[in-house]
């Protein structure tokens, strides 16, 4: 292929979408492909992550649908042969653009999320609007990525999608710098004593539900002395800060969004996701990865899929804080070396290289279907 992949971002912000499509523009280069990283504005925790070989185009926007102008003129004078984006109003964008361009170029949309879920959700007019909008928009898409069979089945049985125009391609999530980062020293002195700890990662937000890991840890610290710390940032912390006073605790921290997690899931005794719903979450891989022990809600879509067997993690109930709370307390209970090759071997199933490898085929097979 020639100039080849170009890849659509709203922003370069500190979210699991936006990292992931910095990984896969980074494997994408490193096979040999010409990738152009397109972004709305290019601001973000993740911008000094983008790797010397992808050219990154910048429009300078100040949210998305701005950006179409920009996104349309790039398709006409470059005419890449594939665009892939992500997160659903980027993929609306995305679409529109390529139809209204003079070029001949693919595009292909990811959706990140259990649409059904995120439209359940939802409160604001924009919420409810988009849902609706991919249903009349995706089908015209070239192709549609899942990052899990069970998006892939809910974008099939929910939004009227054909079962061949959608594949399902886990994340980008493991590399060699994320090795390399393991060993660094975290930020702030969160590990300091004997206390084991608890680690929560993740926007503050619905859908991470991290009121039920605070009531969950209210009740592991009935029986084990440990601590609480969550990363991440969001509109929701305060109160999250409420429930920890009404229940009386301690030993919670937030330090805020961090640039290097693995540092803390290296040293934490257990990873918990929490969530009410997901699409494929990359943390619990990342987790996996480092060694940390791993209880996650079994919620859709994605975290049955990740822990498969139990030698990689145990899944509990969702929205239920006793069931998440017996799950930590197995695990606190449970020898972290136990497994640990079989937690590092699931993890590397999502590495960086075998993924890109996944997403090029497909787009080669776009380019040459016979």
């Amino acid at each position: 292929m020639k100039s080849e992949i170009a890849i659509f971002l709203p922003t370069l912000g500190g979210g699991g979408a936006e990292r992931n499509m910095v990984n896969l523009s980074r494997g994408l280069a490193d096979l040999g492909v010409s990738v152009s990283l397109l972004v709305a504005n290019a601001i973000g925790d993740f911008r000094g992550e983008v790797s010397e070989k992808v050219d990154l185009v910048d429009f300078k926007k100040t949210n998305t649908i701005k950006a179409f102008p920009d996104l349309l003129a790039f398709l006409d004078n470059h005419s890449p042969h594939v665009l892939l984006s992500t997160m659903n109003h980027a993929n609306l964008v995305a679409i529109g653009a390529v139809h209204a361009s003079t070029s001949n170029t693919k595009v292909v949309v990811r959706e990140a999320n259990t649409l059904s879920k995120t439209k359940e959700a939802a409160r604001s007019f924009k919420g409810k609007l988009i849902p609706q909008l991919v249903q009349a928009f995706y089908p015209t898409a070239d192709h549609i990525i899942a990052p899990s069979e069970g998006v892939r089945c809910d974008l099939i049985s929910n939004f009227t999608l054909e079962a061949s125009q959608v594949s399902t391609i886990a994340n980008p999530v493991v590399d060699e710098k994320l090795f390399s980062l393991l060993s660094e020293e975290p930020e702030g002195d969160y590990f300091s004593g004997d206390l084991p700890v608890i680690l929560g990662v993740g926007s503050f937000s619905e859908q991470k539900d991290f009121p039920n890991l605070i009531r969950a840890y209210a009740k592991v610290r009935q029986e084990r002395n440990c601590r609480l710390v969550i990363l991440g940032r969001g509109p929701l912390k305060s109160s999250y800060l409420e429930l920890i006073k009404d229940l009386n605790l301690d030993e919670v921290y937030f330090p805020g969004f961090v640039s290097n997690p693995f540092a803390f899931m290296s040293r934490a005794k257990v990873f918990v996701l929490s969530s009410k719903w997901e699409g494929l979450p990359n943390v619990p891989i990342q987790a996996l990865a480092s060694g940390c022990l791993v209880v996650s809600t079994d919620c859709p879509s994605g975290p049955s899929e990740i822990l498969n067997d139990p030698r990689f993690g145990s899944l509990v109930k969702t929205e239920d804080s006793h069931a998440l709370a017996q799950g930590i307390l197995n695990a606190l209970d449970s020898d972290s070396n136990r497994y640990r090759e079989a937690r590092l071997g699931r993890a590397m199933d999502y590495s960086v290289a075998s993924i890109s490898a996944k997403y090029l085929a497909l787009f080669r097979s776009l380019q040459n279907p016979d």
